[in-house]
């Protein structure tokens, strides 16, 4: 299970998250973030951040306008992904080790647990991040239309909330 109580590991994350949009801030101070996301793999391993901008998000949805919600609810498409990961580092050597020390019964928990605790810490930072920027908790290879709109829905307002439910619920039956 779990090696750091649930607090410390939160506040590792705040700190982490709010250390990375420092850094974002400071590198680019004139552009209009839209999106600001935190990610981890399917075993709950390793956490990144991603950034958005508006510009790229209006780029690409203009280029492929039939898929104007994927780019913008997907971190994986956004602008600097993974910008900032270097201050996840010890974070990520933190969740493996974590994981490595989860039985496999207790697994299907733990990893749970991990993906509540990063978007309670994503809870916790906003107005701290970008004003009017959509906040996505995301996890590579890890499907549960269930989980991923409840993160949403935690973390935005509920009209956003309701554009990423109505698109994933298309999606996930398309």
């Amino acid at each position: 299970m779990l090696t750091l109580s649930s607090e410390q590991l939160q506040r590792e994350i705040q700190a982490a998250a709010l250390k990375a949009t420092e850094q974002f801030r400071k590198d680019f101070p004139n552009v209009e973030v839209c999106g600001f996301a935190l990610y981890s793999d399917a075993d709950a391993r390793s956490l990144a951040p991603a950034f958005n901008t508006k510009d790229h998000l209006a780029r690409v949805q203009a280029e492929n306008p039939e898929d104007r919600l994927y780019f913008k609810w997907s971190p994986a498409e956004w602008s600097h992904e993974a910008f900032g990961g270097h201050y996840f580092a010890d974070l990520s050597k933190t969740l493996w080790s974590m994981a490595d020390a989860t039985s496999r019964d207790h697994f299907e928990q733990h990893r749970r647990q991990v993906f509540e605790i990063c978007v309670a810490a994503m809870q916790t930072l906003t107005g701290s991040t970008f004003e009017h920027a959509i906040q996505v908790f995301s996890v590579a290879g890890f499907e549960s239309t269930h989980e991923e709109i409840a993160w949403i829905c935690a973390l935005n307002t509920p009209e956003q909330a309701g554009e990423f439910k109505s698109w994933l619920e298309q999606h996930a039956d398309g």
